[in-house]
């Protein structure tokens, strides 16, 4: 009788095993779902439950199993797609340490554990961070998926783009190149990676000045995102913003507005009219009008944009000062001291309150008031 109780047991504690570890997997694959449908928050709360779920097993925490590690790496994925890059750190970081401990050799959640962690230190500018990370992922995926392999030219381009970020030109073209290649070969020439990375190669000529060799890709890549209706894509978005700014420092200011017109939609679509990206695209559109000395067609635009930093943040802050003094200098432009002048001594009163003493910015607004008092003779 006891041993059949022992045996009841023993299958009791299984079953209760089996139905925990396949609802994690399914929590784990309904977050995925919804990671990749775009639904952050849905995908949060999934595997926030399967995290729970992982470490309430047979009330012991098994958190140096691989499924666990998967949890937490799945997690700090969408975490990292909703900004919260303290909470990602942490559980991509701990979904590593796991993967070291557990897995006897090269596997693909390790290898897409380090492509988060270098992803999330690009976005918090931790260059160092990033190569490392990065570095480290091409030499996993050479060994374990070969350089023919598409994850591998992923890991050759955003290493390209970090080293042409940081100026080393000589070190990024060979991956950006190869990057290029290994794209095409694998995916294809009209796939959204393959766009992506000719934007890239496109963007580290613009940078050298070679315009024969930055503007076809350019323009390759961008009706790329089109065909494959992939226009609510990041990297479209960065798509526009290089045309535009390729023109514009090219003084072909025809060429270069409608670009800037559908980045700031882009920018307005994907993040909304309360968002300080959709702010900042604004200011920059109007410094594109007042080059061409619009400075109507500028003011509006800065208006516009002094309201998503007032709705934001209101008045009284650095982002809203630097708005304001473009709105300014537009009248200073064509001379208009007189609308210029109060302008110009708010902003002064905004630094004061926000900006220490010796602040550069608040000697340039010193400077300012005083040019436009000494040019109406006061």
């Amino acid at each position: 009788m006891q041993k059949v109780k022992f045996l009841m047991l023993i299958i009791f504690v299984s079953i209760i095993g089996n139905t925990y570890g396949q609802s994690i997997l399914k929590l784990n694959k309904q977050g995925l779902e919804a990671y990749k449908a775009g639904n952050y928050t849905e995908a949060a709360t999934l595997l926030e439950k399967a995290k729970a779920q992982s470490e309430k097993k047979l009330k012991k925490k098994f958190s140096e199993e691989q499924d666990y590690g998967s949890t937490m790496n799945n997690l700090g994925m969408v975490y990292l797609k909703q900004t919260k890059y303290k909470e990602a750190e942490v559980l991509l970081l701990d979904a590593l340490g796991i993967y070291k401990k557990v897995s006897t050799g090269i596997n693909a959640d390790y290898i897409e554990t380090l492509d988060n962690l270098a992803n999330l230190y690009g976005k918090l500018s931790d260059d160092s961070r990033e190569e490392l990370f990065n570095l480290e992922a091409l030499e996993k995926k050479k060994k374990f998926l070969g350089e023919k392999h598409e994850s591998y030219g992923l890991s050759l381009n955003n290493l390209g783009v970090l080293y042409m970020k940081q100026g080393y030109y000589t070190k990024a073209e060979p991956f950006l190149v190869k990057a290029l290649e290994i794209t095409k070969i694998t995916k294809g020439a009209e796939h959204i990676n393959y766009a992506s990375a000719l934007n890239n190669l496109g963007a580290f000529y613009d940078r050298q000045g070679n315009t024969e060799k930055a503007e076809p890709l350019f323009l390759e890549a961008l009706p790329l995102y089109k065909k494959l209706g992939k226009e609510g894509e990041e990297s479209y978005g960065i798509s526009l913003q290089n045309l535009g700014k390729f023109y514009s420092k090219r003084k072909n200011y025809s060429k270069a507005e409608p670009f800037y017109i559908d980045f700031t939609q882009f920018v307005k679509n994907t993040y909304g009219e309360k968002h300080i990206n959709y702010a900042i695209t604004l200011n920059s559109l109007g410094i594109f009008y007042k080059k061409q000395e619009k400075y109507d067609t500028a003011r509006i635009t800065y208006l516009t944009a002094l309201k998503v930093y007032e709705n934001i943040a209101g008045k009284n802050n650095e982002d809203y000062a630097d708005c304001l003094r473009n709105f300014a200098i537009t009248y200073i432009c064509e001379q208009k001291y007189k609308e210029a002048k109060p302008i110009l001594l708010e902003i002064l009163e905004i630094r004061k309150k926000v900006l220490p003493a010796n602040h550069p910015n608040l000697l340039e607004s010193e400077q300012d008031v005083q040019i436009v008092k000494e040019k109406l003779g006061e």
